[in-house]
């Protein structure tokens, strides 16, 4: 009995030294990995080579992060772009062009923020010689049980689309005449055709639940 009790304390011992060892190990990794992020991405400039004199460096250098590699390669097989037209390859980095638009809180652009901020100017149409013609009217859906009501902005979608872009196909224009459920917007039904695709996510839940009532939570989003 007394040489078990020995063998189970003395496994308890190595393995108490094991794993405050990889405990030690790992941190020491993070700190030295850390230090060297910190040193080799201030103000977006690669770490230069240990061998090159830092000391020929400007001390006041401000240069930018470049814009992620793109290549033609790469849009042919995102299955939005015509692989076969030659125009592709005149197109420009959209890392570059959207370098400077303003991000959600998932870090995707917001399209809103930017149209508002004059940085995108959408056309009526291809040669931009017509009017885009703006709907101020708000829907409210109520079937929504404990979550707030989602507030349907026309405004934010006519100032860049058509009324033909949704109606009739996506949205029938009927009062009670698109029963929209969540499951259906994730499989890329009703907002979903857009929303997670080419406008922010469906998951983002208070840009559209927005409306509280009184069987809802209380607002516990942002709304800067």
């Amino acid at each position: 009995m007394s040489s078990l009790a020995d063998y189970m304390q003395l496994r308890l011992i190595l393995l108490f030294f094991i794993f405050f060892g990889t405990i030690y190990h790992s941190a020491e990794a993070r700190v030295t990995r850390s230090k060297t992020i910190s040193s080799s991405s201030k103000q977006g400039v690669e770490a230069p080579p240990a061998s090159e004199n830092l000391s020929a460096a400007p001390t006041n250098a401000k240069v930018k992060q470049k814009p992620a590699a793109f290549t033609t390669s790469e849009i042919r097989k995102d299955g939005i772009h015509d692989p076969s037209n030659a125009g592709i390859a005149y197109l420009q980095n959209p890392a570059e062009a959207m370098s400077q638009f303003p991000l959600d809180q998932r870090g995707q652009v917001n399209w809103m923020m930017a149209l508002s901020q004059g940085l995108i100017k959408p056309r009526a149409n291809r040669t931009g010689d017509a009017k885009m013609e703006p709907l101020d009217l708000d829907i409210i859906m109520t079937d929504t049980k404990t979550m707030p009501h989602v507030r349907f902005p026309h405004l934010a979608h006519t100032q860049w689309l058509d009324c033909s872009n949704c109606h009739p196909e996506i949205f029938f224009p009927k009062t009670g005449g698109n029963p929209i459920r969540m499951d259906d917007v994730f499989r890329g039904r009703y907002c979903g055709a857009c929303h997670g695709r080419v406008a922010f996510s469906a998951y983002t839940c208070q840009r559209c639940h927005s409306v509280i009532h009184k069987d809802s939570p209380q607002q516990w989003w942002s709304d800067k």
